[in-house]
Parts: C-alpha cells; sequence; structure tokens
C-alpha cells in the first residue's frame, strides 16, 4: 500500500494524508485540503509548509492566494540522497569518537572491518597526504581480498592520496601490477619496497596522522586500533630504519 510506502520513508500521518491527497486532488487551495483530508486548518498550513521547503509541494501565488502542488515524486530521491550524505558524514564523526584518544585500543572484527579500517583513513587524508603500510602480504589472504583493494586503491589513486608500503617479497610484483592497473602506472602516489624479510607477513600496519592501525589476516580479519602518539612514534620509526634500509 502505497500509504505504508511512504511511512517507511519517513512521512508522518499528517505529511502522507496531505501528499496524497494533492495528488488526488491536483493544484488546489489549502482549504480543499482541509475539506478533503478532515484536518484541522494549522495542521494543514504546517505540513503544507514543511513539504515545500523539503521540495516535495511547489506554492504559488494566484491572485493573492496559495495554491499547492505535488512537485515531481523523483523528488524523494533527492531527500533520501541528501540524508544518506548526512548520514556518511555523521558516521565519520561518529567513528572518530569511538577511536578518542582516551581509549587505549579499540578492536574491529567482522565482515567489515577492513571497510571501517580503510576507507576512513581515505575520507580523513587529504590529495598529497601520505601513509605508510607495514608488512603487507600475498598469497590466499590478499587475493581473497583482492576486488576490496582494487575498489580502494582506485578511490585512492583518484584522490591523489600517497601510499608509501613495505612489503614482503611475494607481494611486490603483484602490487606493482595492481597500480599499474589501476591508473598509476609512474607511482606517483604509490611508492612499494621490499620487506627485508622474504617470510610472508599474516598482518600489516598502516600509519597516519598518528594513527596505528593494526590489521591481522585470518578467517575472520581483526583490527585492532591505537590512537595514541607513542604507539605510533614506536612503529613509525621502525618504518623509517626500514625503509632507508630497503
Amino acid at each position: 500500500m502505497l500509504e505504508n510506502k511512504l511511512k517507511k520513508l519517513g512521512f508522518d500521518k499528517n505529511e502522507r494524508l496531505i501528499y496524497l491527497a494533492l495528488f488526488e486532488l491536483g493544484r488546489c487551495r489549502a482549504r480543499e485540503i482541509i475539506k478533503h483530508t478532515g484536518l484541522v486548518r494549522n495542521s494543514v498550513y504546517t505540513t503544507l509548509e514543511d513539504l515545500v521547503h523539503r521540495g516535495l509541494v511547489s506554492k504559488i501565488l494566484v491572485r493573492g492566494v496559495a495554491e499547492f502542488a505535488p512537485t515531481d515524486p523523483a523528488s524523494i530521491l533527492n531527500e533520501l540522497d541528501e540524508k544518506r550524505r548526512l548520514a556518511q558524514s555523521a558516521i565519520v564523526e561518529l567513528k572518530q569518537k569511538h577511536l578518542e584518544p582516551g581509549r587505549e585500543v579499540v578492536v574491529l572484527a567482522g565482515p567489515r572491518a577492513m571497510y571501517d579500517t580503510f576507507y576512513p583513513m581515505l575520507e580523513e587524508l587529504k590529495a598529497g597526504e601520505e601513509y605508510y603500510v607495514l608488512g603487507a602480504t600475498y598469497g590466499p589472504i590478499a587475493e581473497r581480498n583482492a576486488q576490496f583493494f582494487d575498489e580502494y586503491h582506485t578511490a585512492r589513486i583518484k584522490k591523489g592520496v600517497i601510499a608509501n608500503l613495505l612489503v614482503s617479497h611475494e607481494a611486490y610484483f603483484p602490487l606493482i601490477e595492481r597500480f599499474m592497473r589501476l591508473g598509476d602506472p609512474h607511482f606517483k602516489v604509490s611508492h612499494v619496497k621490499k620487506f627485508i624479510s622474504s617470510t610472508p607477513q599474516p598482518f600489516q600496519i598502516n600509519l597516519y596522522h598518528g594513527k596505528t592501525r593494526m590489521i591481522l589476516y585470518g578467517q575472520e580479519t581483526m583490527v585492532f586500533c591505537f590512537d595514541r602518539p607513542g604507539v605510533y612514534q614506536g612503529f613509525k620509526s621502525y618504518f623509517d630504519a626500514l625503509w632507508e634500509r630497503a
């Protein structure tokens, strides 16, 4: 039923009655809507103004009297798109609060752990800013996440965020091929060096903006999130020493 669909889209009772009435009546005055819906005058006028403000209803003056009509129903999608943008912005801020410096460590696990680790990092870093990766590996782990990393690095390269990766030997050439394929053939924003150890690493550590994200790959990916400057600085010094020797 159409009214139930509007309810699920967030329309309250008065909004549903008045919005649907406008489709039945066509362009009309408020008094006609009052008669059609049985709602009191103040409720009708208040709801109409809200619907006009949301872009769902148009209002024109004819000889000084307001007449109302529904706009293109597709405007509902515009409203939902705006809510989605607001939700995404709120999620980023809430994640920052969740990972506030006062906490020793936050653990992420489950299907969204990778997304909730890499995309907030990409959101926070601006074009030209850098992050550092220690221990990226290849093999079954990387192959299982190939689509995720293709999509992530495509977005990263497009934004211009610089990745500095110290990787295991078996990961080096697959990563070089990936970055060339995804749009960084001259490695302007993708810098890769071989890790001294040739042993595959079942983890990687991301370092950026004083934050440390330790990712443990396995049957279930787990991410340990540290925001203490001392943790970051310790790993960053280790990274810098290895980078110079690589």
